[in-house]
């Protein structure tokens, strides 16, 4: 009789132990399916992502290469423009030079040139009395 008994509690506890491990199997079954639905969802998701991710880096890489062309553009604008500023002080160094050099000669000419304009400048203050004067004679 205790072989009878220990035989019915071992196949209880065998019943249970399956009931239990079925329950165990539908809820992870559930969950599973649940796990596939979300991971159908994300890939989608994940792929949009993806792809204005690689269009954003692509945007990206046009952009630094835009940068870097016109950077190097202003980079050979600034050189020219230094070469300029060179050539100028070039032609003013040479400039201050030769009027050092003929400094003499210069300012006799900037007399020359003043006379030249003062006697000018008498002359047509002359002239213009001269009409003044017979514009007078022809009114009276």
């Amino acid at each position: 009789m205790i072989i009878e008994i220990s035989v019915g509690v071992v196949s209880l506890a065998v019943t249970v132990l399956i009931i239990f491990l079925i329950r165990s199997l539908v809820t992870l079954t559930k969950t599973m399916n649940s796990v596939n639905e979300t991971l159908h969802d994300l890939k989608g998701k994940v792929e949009e992502a993806v792809g204005e991710s690689t269009n954003a880096f692509k945007e990206t890489r046009l952009l630094v290469e835009d940068l870097r062309v016109k950077s190097q553009q202003t980079e050979e604008l600034f050189h020219s423009v230094s070469e300029v500023g060179k050539t100028f002080q070039q032609v003013s160094t040479s400039l201050v030079r030769h009027a050092e050099k003929h400094k003499d000669r210069l300012s006799n000419i900037i007399a020359i040139l003043g006379a030249g304009m003062e006697f000018a400048r008498q002359w047509r203050n002359e002239r213009l009395d001269q009409v003044q004067e017979k514009e007078v004679k022809a009114d009276e």
